[in-house]
């Protein structure tokens, strides 16, 4: 029987987008920003350590070579939707620092086209980012799955290294496990 297959979920996933010196750099000021400014993200169920809302990364010049490399990591996702549309910079960008404990529950990013994390550390068990399966929520599984595929996974799942980008549409359910390690995980998340 010939399938088609339409309305695919996709995700792009890049290691290594930058040089290692810089994703220590950008940790370093990540932990100085953390100690003087107020975490944000207060709407959340948990209580990592953010920037959401509270600082703008976007025009803190330190920031800017990831941003231009994420912007074009971007631009190139969005080519193999069809569009054309030049994205410039992130609408919003924040850190998050996720420490022994600390997860992030099922959320999307509302009012975005294209979502983003950077993996700046990943130590091992710091928690893997698990992406839902759009349909799940709302329909009713198919019954007496006997093999699993891309057509009916609920969820999927990554455990980046770091330098490590991950790219998807907004609307895509997702959430951070909880994060077993002393060492801290840090990410910073793009809405486009």
């Amino acid at each position: 029987m010939p399938i088609h297959f339409w309305f695919p979920t996709a995700i792009s996933v890049e290691e290594n987008i930058i040089p290692i010196d810089d994703i220590k750099k950008y940790s370093d000021q990540i932990l100085d920003l953390e100690s003087i400014i107020q975490s944000g993200g207060k709407n959340w169920n948990t209580e990592i350590s953010n920037s959401h809302g509270t600082y703008d990364m976007i025009h803190d010049g330190k920031f800017e070579d990831l941003i231009s490399v994420v912007t074009n990591k971007i631009n190139i996702f969005a080519r193999e939707y069809g569009s054309d549309f030049s994205y410039q910079k992130p609408e919003s960008m924040w850190y998050n620092i996720y420490r022994k404990g600390d997860y992030q529950e099922y959320h999307t990013h509302t009012d975005s086209v294209f979502s983003a994390v950077f993996y700046v550390t990943s130590p091992e068990n710091s928690g893997r980012i698990i992406f839902e399966n759009p349909i799940e929520p709302d329909m009713k599984p198919v019954k007496n799955i006997i093999k699993n595929n891309g057509l009916n996974f609920k969820t999927c799942h990554y455990t980046p290294d770091e330098g490590t980008l991950i790219i998807f549409r907004s609307y895509l359910r997702h959430m951070v496990e909880k994060c077993l390690n002393i060492e801290p995980r840090i990410t910073i998340a793009f809405n486009y």
